[in-house]
């Protein structure tokens, strides 16, 4: 998923993309889920890839611009080995290698004063019916990295597995699916820019990788 910022006025516009597998992503050798990963089957995003942010008044700079269920995010985990299928879902910001590597990646500059936007820049909210992702309705930020900034949506648990069902805010990580279990395998995403007075004014982008993988 791409996000493109534009500060006008300044104007940022900023983009955002999705799904993509790579790192963080690799899948363990453990092989008890059937394609925690690669298939399409059991990871669908459901909305359009590109989010984008455009601040080109005072009103949006003071308010800030939000775009809630842009994404919406469907699993469906089947188990191979019957008990044994554990899985970790995460999302991760990445600027197309441009260095410093915690600044989005710039598209164009509309002037020459400001600060660059950094990857905390964007705040996501994580939600489904039943509460079970980690931090569930609040927004956050991405943890930093070298290589990347990421955010856990269901962490890697360990045993016991939580199993679905019970709709009770527990960050269920067993198999299940979003056409029997609707409130525990789909998952809705609101994006936040809150983008001050700081910036440069110019036109930016981080692409946003979701990543489903399972736990050994």
């Amino acid at each position: 998923m791409i996000i493109r910022c534009k500060i006008l006025l300044f104007i940022i516009s900023c983009s955002l993309v999705s799904i993509c597998y790579s790192q963080p992503c690799q899948n363990p050798a453990t092989s008890n889920c059937s394609d925690a990963i690669a298939g399409t089957s059991q990871f669908i995003m459901s909305t359009p890839g590109n989010v984008d942010f455009e601040f080109n008044d005072m009103q949006k700079y003071i308010a800030g611009i939000t775009h809630s269920g842009s994404t919406q995010l469907r699993l469906k985990v089947d188990e191979i080995i019957a008990g044994q299928c554990k899985w970790h879902l995460m999302m991760y910001i990445t600027n197309n290698g441009y260095l410093p590597a915690n600044e989005w990646e710039p598209l164009t500059f509309y002037g020459s004063s400001g600060t660059a936007p950094q990857l905390n820049l964007i705040q996501v909210k994580v939600y489904n019916g039943c509460g079970t992702p980690l931090n569930s309705g609040v927004y956050q930020i991405f943890a930093g990295n070298v290589n990347y900034a990421l955010l856990e949506i269901i962490p890697a648990l360990p045993d016991p597995r939580n199993l679905p069902g019970t709709c009770s805010g527990t960050q269920v990580n067993a198999p299940g699916s979003y056409l029997t279990d609707y409130n525990e395998y789909n998952f809705n995403i609101d994006y936040r820019i809150l983008p001050g007075y700081s910036l440069r004014p110019g036109a930016y982008q981080i692409k946003i990788n979701f990543c489903l993988v399972e736990v050994p």
